[in-house]
C-alpha cells in the first residue's frame, strides 16, 4: 500500500453506517507547539547561523560558536535575524569570551509537543478505539 493511498483510507472506509467525509488518521491528533527566543549574537555569525556556513570562521570562533548553540541547546534552529547590527559589548556571547562587537539578533525557534491528558487516554476511550480499528481492517482488507 503506497503512502498516498494510506492518507486516503477514507475512499473506502464507512464508520458506522455514515461514510467518512475527510481523510482519517491513524494517530491520534497531536498539539506542537513553537517555542521561540532571541538571542543578539556577533554579526560575523550570520552565515554559520543563518545558512550552516562556518568557511568564515576560525577554529576559535567555530569552537565559541559551538559552546553558544550548545547552551541553547540541540532542537533549536534559526529562523530569523535583524536587518541593521548594532556595536554592543552587551550581547550574548559576553560569558563565552567574545569582546564588544557588531551584533545582531537572531530568533531561534524550537518545536515542542504540547502532551494532554486527552491525548494520554486517547486510546482508552471505547469510541475512538473502535474507529482505530475501524480504519486497521479497512487499510488490511483493501
Amino acid at each position: 500500500m503506497s503512502a498516498d493511498s494510506l492518507g486516503r483510507v477514507h475512499s473506502r472506509l464507512y464508520i458506522g453506517h455514515k461514510r467518512a467525509e475527510k481523510p482519517l488518521s491513524l494517530a491520534p491528533p497531536r498539539k506542537m507547539k513553537i517555542k521561540d527566543s532571541v538571542w543578539t549574537l556577533p554579526s560575523h555569525w550570520a552565515s554559520a547561523l543563518v545558512n550552516d556556513d562556518r568557511t568564515g570562521l576560525s577554529d576559535d570562533e567555530e569552537t565559541t560558536l559551538d559552546s553558544v548553540l550548545a547552551e541553547l541547546g540541540p532542537d533549536w534552529y534559526c529562523v530569523g535575524v535583524s536587518d541593521e547590527p548594532y556595536f554592543t559589548r552587551l550581547h550574548d556571547a559576553r560569558q563565552h569570551g567574545v569582546l564588544a562587537c557588531d551584533v545582531l539578533d537572531f530568533t531561534f525557534h524550537c518545536q515542542v509537543q504540547d502532551v494532554s491528558e486527552e491525548l494520554d487516554d486517547y486510546y482508552d476511550d471505547e469510541k475512538h478505539r473502535d474507529a482505530y480499528n475501524s480504519r486497521i481492517c479497512g487499510m488490511l482488507l483493501s
